[in-house]
């Protein structure tokens, strides 16, 4: 375990009823029962919920390697599971931002992975975000090469 804070237990009831939860979710979608106008919230929920099984996963301390394949279906689902039409980022789209991306470079995602996790990154404060990209295994990313943080679309 990386934490203290719940025990083991605690982790494998919250991991498996997320599971359940993104099923359910991916279930409602292919077989077209999810509303029209639902269809984006149930997106940014199977996002969501994929991240957040992705950290209690590594808080419980499962093998890397495991939550390294969960961080990338949480990086699949960013594309349609991301929403923010706004120019300004709320403080929850911030710290989910913050989870991706420190995940990412802490379980050496590779370069293409790593920017699709990063793309949405537009009008946000990069203090921190700026820190975290000098911080990749493979060698920071160079300034001249941050053009895709700041794209207008979700371009894969």
């Amino acid at each position: 375990m990386r934490t203290n804070f719940k025990n083991i237990e605690y982790f494998k009831k919250y991991i498996a009823f997320n599971n359940e939860d993104i099923v359910f979710y991916e279930e409602g979608l292919k077989s077209g029962t999810t509303k029209v106008d639902r269809i984006p919230a149930v997106n940014r929920q199977i996002f969501t919920t994929n991240l957040h099984t992705t950290i209690a996963k590594y808080s419980a301390g499962y093998p890397i390697p495991e939550i390294r394949n969960d961080l990338l279906k949480a990086i699949d689902t960013l594309k349609d599971g991301w929403r923010n039409q706004r120019s300004r980022i709320s403080f929850d789209d911030y710290i989910l931002m913050l989870w991706i991306l420190s995940l990412s470079v802490l379980l050496d995602i590779d370069q293409e992975n790593f920017k699709k996790s990063s793309v949405f990154w537009m009008n946000v404060p990069m203090a921190i975000t700026s820190t975290i990209l000098l911080l990749r295994p493979d060698g920071p990313i160079e300034p001249s090469n941050l053009h895709w943080l700041f794209l207008k679309s979700l371009d894969f």
